[in-house]
């Protein structure tokens, strides 16, 4: 499995846990990400990239996931602290480059595939619930780049930030489409009514005439009878 199609699978991971997604298990998630980590890790290697900015990659997602999980659980009264995808990776005492430090190089990197990856994880971020300032001046200056076209870019390599907002339009569509229907049926509904309302003065207004004839009726030949 190519180092993209790996990365695909974090992405997803990324999108579901960022709309609440119900973890069943924390252990077994974490080993899920973990094993994903280092296939991606390995892959990238495989494919003859670099292995400082490879381990720098790993480490930028162990982060943004440890983010992502950490606030997606916190609402349930649980804590990733004890699940850390940096702890397990890179342990608790040696030192690790700053986050920001570490993706800016990243989105540095003379390598076109491990530009377009960061640059990914950037767009991601966008919605993450901590930012530290050097992050958010990351953001500032590199969320107007277009995710170029290269070897990890497919046709089913959706970025998630445009995928959610394609499907609010398409659901602010169904909505306006809905809408006249509704007032369609609404309109229905009232006609039915009306035409409810006037039967029972219509059958009375005939049941009058037809009284009306028979008493003229009877009146004539009675007078008749009388000449």
């Amino acid at each position: 499995m190519s180092s993209a199609d790996i990365f695909k699978k974090i992405l997803s991971i990324d999108t579901l846990l960022s709309f609440d997604g119900v973890i069943p298990s924390l252990s077994e998630f974490q080993l899920k990400l973990v094993t994903l980590i280092e296939q991606f890790g390995h892959a990238l290697q495989s494919e003859g990239h670099n292995e400082t900015e490879v381990d720098r990659l790993c480490h930028q997602i162990c982060h943004s996931l440890d983010k992502r999980a950490g606030s997606a659980i916190k609402e349930n009264g649980l804590s990733w602290e004890g699940y850390s995808l940096v702890h397990y990776f890179y342990g608790y005492i040696a030192p690790v480059p700053s986050e920001s430090e570490n993706l800016e190089a990243l989105l540095n990197s003379d390598d076109a595939t491990v530009s377009q990856f960061a640059l990914k994880i950037l767009a991601l971020s966008q919605n993450l619930p901590i930012h530290d300032e050097k992050s958010l001046q990351l953001l500032a200056r590199y969320s107007h780049r277009s995710l170029r076209q290269n070897i990890i870019a497919t046709d089913d390599d959706i970025d998630p930030e445009e995928w959610l907002g394609s499907a609010l339009k398409r659901e602010e569509t169904i909505e306006a489409e809905q809408v006249p229907e509704a007032n369609i049926v609404l309109e229905a509904n009232i006609v039915s009514e009306q035409r409810r309302s006037s039967r029972p003065f219509y059958l009375q207004l005939v049941a009058l005439t037809l009284l009306l004839s028979t008493l003229w009726f009877w009146c004539s030949r009675y007078l008749g009878d009388l000449s």
